[in-house]
């Protein structure tokens, strides 16, 4: 029962890191409907440094000598939730300290590739969506 709570946890926090990324994305294509504030007003060189954490956490939790010592410290069954706790946690802080670059990059609003980027995005979400209903998130 422990295990299985620690699981579910675990999955709330990954839950709420992809909502938040979904979110933060939503605000890109329509501007200040959601993430009005900037914790940490740093542009592009916050927004990098962020990337890389999520990145490198992300990437070296999955390798398999992280794995086998995280399993030296938990059992087998709470490596692969911590795993799942933790990019959700890190992807959670990206999103709460993103903080807008001035002037944009770039601005496809309201064009044809701005349109086919979106639809792109939708897609990936919905795949997401797909392969944790398929891979049922509780059993991994």
């Amino acid at each position: 029962m422990v295990y299985l709570s620690y699981a579910f946890s675990a999955t709330v926090v990954g839950l709420f890191g992809t909502i938040a990324l979904g979110l933060l994305q939503w605000d890109f294509w329509f501007p200040g409907s959601v993430k009005t504030w900037n914790l940490f007003p740093g542009g592009m060189q916050l927004n990098l440094v962020l990337l890389l954490i999520f990145g490198l956490q992300h990437s070296l939790m999955a390798r398999r000598p992280v794995k086998r010592l995280m399993a030296a410290f938990l059992t087998e069954k709470l490596v692969t939730p911590t795993y799942v706790m933790w990019s959700g946690f890190t992807l959670f802080v990206l999103v709460m300290l993103w903080s807008p670059s001035s002037p944009p990059i770039y601005d496809l609003s309201g064009t044809l590739p701005g349109y086919l980027l979106l639809a792109v995005s939708l897609g990936g979400g919905a795949i997401i969506a797909l392969a944790g209903w398929q891979n049922n998130g509780l059993e991994l």
